[in-house]
């Protein structure tokens, strides 16, 4: 079943491609015309007051991450996971949120190449001759360490894709980049990674047809490969964002998720995280989750 389904998927993104000069034309105005929003204002981290030990949760990835859409990060999408999640274990948890507006699955790996942020060499410089701050999360250890009183997180939730879609990145590379992107955070931190699935994208706002449905199935496409490397791969989870839409929980630009869809998106990660922490715990014979039944 779901081989006949991508084949369905490749054989519509094929008609498609029939109307290619008229997507042009369509993603050129989408361009022009969409209210273009930053990203959200810092802080990019926070804590949740609970019990210890804490939880740490660490964002990385595109504009959802960088809170686009939204007004502070801590209404992101990070800081919501962190805060449903405290009140669920009634547990503390620290969130930091590394987002990039416009990111790619290769520019997320790209964060990932073996650099050593205590090697001069590897410093990088502005043209004015200003420090700049090395790959993101090696950059992310040391604030880890420093906040948190720990050089990695428990839980890394992942937003990718959507500028994959929108610039045609082929499933050939998508596939090698995706399987990079999870063979380096594993190596990197060796915690669960939360892929959220790509959003469907033939439901944006600010998309009009033909481009809407094209991008719908592109997207669609490539939300297979994290779907198949969830269910392959231990500690790699994929999280259906399709079920999860609404038209009414976007900003306003059409385009990213507002404060209630982060916060909706939030509680069932948050979810995702509680089941993994209790099955953690059973493991180790400590279990604390507050819902009255399970506290040793």
């Amino acid at each position: 079943m779901p081989g006949k389904f991508m084949l369905k998927l490749v054989l519509m993104w094929t008609l498609c491609l029939l109307l290619f000069p008229l997507l042009v034309l369509q993603g050129i105005w989408v361009r022009r015309t969409t209210v273009s929003l930053p990203e959200a204002a810092h802080p990019n981290h926070g804590t949740y007051d609970g019990k210890e030990p804490a939880i740490h949760i660490l964002g990385l990835g595109d504009s959802v991450i960088a809170g686009v859409g939204v007004n502070d990060l801590e209404e992101s999408l990070t800081a919501q996971i962190a805060r449903s999640t405290s009140r669920k274990v009634d547990r503390r948890v620290n969130w930091r949120a590394d987002g990039c507006n416009g990111d790619k699955a290769r520019d997320l790996l790209a964060r990932y190449q073996a650099v050593d942020n205590n090697d001069p060499n590897h410093l990088r410089f502005s043209e004015t001759g200003e420090l700049l701050e090395p790959a993101v999360p090696f950059a992310v250890d040391r604030a880890w360490q420093e906040d948190n009183g720990t050089t990695l997180p428990d839980y890394v939730v992942v937003s990718i894709g959507v500028n994959d879609v929108s610039g045609l990145t082929s499933l050939t590379r998508w596939n090698f980049e995706i399987t990079q992107v999870i063979a380096s955070l594993r190596e990197h931190f060796g915690v669960p990674i939360l892929f959220l699935g790509i959003p469907p994208m033939a439901r944006f706002p600010a998309l009009i047809h033909p481009l809407k449905f094209a991008l719908g199935v592109r997207a669609a496409m490539l939300d297979k490969t994290i779907q198949r490397a969830a269910e392959l791969l231990p500690d790699v989870h994929w999280i259906d964002s399709l079920n999860l839409f609404q038209p009414g929980h976007m900003a306003a630009d059409g385009y990213h998720p507002s404060t209630i869809g982060c916060e909706v998106l939030g509680e069932v990660i948050a979810e995702v995280v509680v089941k993994l922490e209790k099955t953690s715990a059973e493991r180790t014979g400590f279990v604390q989750i507050t819902d009255g039944k399970d506290q040793q």
